[in-house]
């Protein structure tokens, strides 16, 4: 139990570190969730909003541990203190988003200022091809496992592992068949899957780019979006090797225990802090690559505050894009406008349902 508080503990601390320095992580017209001009992100609103949003990510964390360690939480109950960090992190956000939206209508920031906007529309776009060797090593591991599955298939009793205690006690066991065997490949085949199709879209998404240097903009994304792709594909490779281990361990291959399950765990946390360290280095967009800044052309960003929903949510029927820069965050949302986007949700809903159904049914 004291192992699982300290696991919940360093999760919280991370995110909430993570959730303070987002601001940093945007560009300089975004503030919040709120198109401003970009000389306007030192003004004494935005700044008095920083101030208030971070001393709000500070207290929230503090008061989740504190109710993470005082309460005698149940084992299925201990996610909750990260989930009231994540409410109180949204009603931070909206209250400083709130005071950027209120000084930006008094002080008419767009007022007078030429707007304009800049894509780059081609798929390709200057930056080579997919990077479909990166998904190797997670193919890799997928086939393994299902070699491994097989092999041990025929030796396994009739009753196997299907989860553990983080001191390696079996507390849940399910009938073997090949479904609850192989479960581990079907879920390695749902993470790299989704993984590689959702990379593929945005690979292939238009740019929305910087109308001040459009040029520069354009090549700050490529650079983005090539790490950030064969960053996830590799950590789509980490998860594998995780469900490949936890497999073992259902297969009596590994022995388990308090090394081995620190092990499972240990693989995807440091591939994903790997991407999350990575991504604040280059900013949302590529934002803080180092990168030539010719003359500005003397256009800003247009004010498209009524598509963002919240700052959080992009809403635009109107728009082909699937696929999104998020507004505040590095990386990627969707387009709730678009149909697809409400069928790619349904279908992550029904993934785990159909994944359980072929393991137990």
């Amino acid at each position: 139990m004291q192992a699982v508080l300290i696991i919940q503990a360093v999760l919280l601390v991370a995110i909430a570190a993570a959730m303070w320095f987002l601001p940093l992580a945007v560009a300089p017209s975004i503030a919040f969730g709120v198109r401003i001009p970009p000389e306007r992100r030192t003004d004494a609103a935005v700044l008095a909003a920083t101030r208030g949003y971070r001393l709000g990510i500070g207290v929230s964390a503090l008061i989740c541990l504190a109710l993470l360690f005082l309460i005698q939480w149940p084992p299925v109950l201990l996610s909750a203190s990260v989930l009231i960090f994540l409410i109180l992190f949204l009603v931070d956000f909206l209250v400083a988003r709130s005071r950027v939206l209120r000084a930006k209508e008094a002080g008419h920031w767009f007022s007078g200022t030429p707007e304009g906007a800049a894509a780059a529309t081609s798929p390709d776009s200057g930056q080579g091809a997919f990077p479909w060797s990166y998904l190797l090593p997670a193919l890799i591991l997928i086939v393994l496992t299902v070699i491994v599955g097989i092999i041990r298939f025929p030796a396994l009793p009739d009753r196997i592992p299907a989860h553990f205690t983080l001191t390696g006690a079996v507390n849940r066991y399910t009938t073997k068949s090949w479904g609850s065997v192989l479960f581990p490949v079907w879920t390695q085949l749902f993470v790299t899957g989704l993984i590689t199709v959702l990379s593929f879209v945005t690979w292939r998404s238009p740019r929305q780019l910087d109308p001040a240097r459009p040029e520069t903009s354009l090549q700050r994304s490529w650079q983005f979006r090539r790490r950030l792709i064969r960053l996830l594909l590799l950590l789509s490779a980490a998860v594998d090797l995780t469900l490949l281990l936890a497999g073992l361990l259902t297969w009596n291959v590994l022995t388990p225990g308090p090394a081995t399950l620190a092990m499972l765990l240990a693989i995807p946390l440091l591939a994903a802090a790997v991407l999350v360290v990575v991504s604040f280095r280059m900013g949302q967009e590529g934002v803080r690559i180092p990168a030539q800044e010719p003359a500005a052309t003397g256009l800003i960003a247009r004010d498209d505050d009524r598509l963002w929903k919240a700052g959080l949510v992009y809403w635009n029927p109107k728009d082909p894009a699937l696929i999104v820069p998020k507004r505040f965050g590095i990386g990627y949302t969707f387009n709730f406008g678009h149909w697809l986007a409400w069928a790619v949700l349904l279908a992550l809903i029904l993934a785990p349902v159909v994944i359980t159904h072929l393991a137990h049914g």
